[in-house]
């Protein structure tokens, strides 16, 4: 069976909220077929759907929001260190943009702070 990696997106709904935060997940799936690998995604991606109550009380629905990639990796699980699991093509509006700075800035604590749960606080 061939390794397939999928990148699942996810997005957080937050009641009376603006907001969009979004969660990618790179995940795994043993799979004859990309088809096949991007079935196991989906039903996981839904049944990992939730709702909860923040630290504001207000409702935070965890949602799948759509597969943002999908690649065949290997077709068995031994490898030579250093093999690319994950590339992806992109562009920039501009030369002076900074690609780190406008692709993968995270979120800080401080803007994490409305998706906590707030059974955990």
């Amino acid at each position: 069976m061939k390794i397939y990696s999928v990148k699942i997106l996810f997005k957080y709904e937050i009641e009376n909220s603006n907001r969009s935060i979004y969660e990618e997940s790179l995940r795994l799936f043993h799979a004859e077929s990309f088809d096949e690998a991007l079935d196991k995604a989906k039903k996981i991606a839904f049944d990992e759907e939730w709702e909860y109550i923040n630290v504001y009380a207000r409702q935070v629905k965890y949602r799948f929001y759509k597969i943002a990639s999908d690649y065949w990796l290997f077709d068995e699980l031994e490898f030579e260190d250093g093999i690319e699991v994950f590339s992806e093509h992109f562009e920039m509006k501009t030369s002076e943009d900074d690609p780190i700075e406008k692709r993968y800035n995270s979120c800080s604590v401080q803007d994490m702070y409305i998706i906590r749960q707030a059974e955990f606080n």
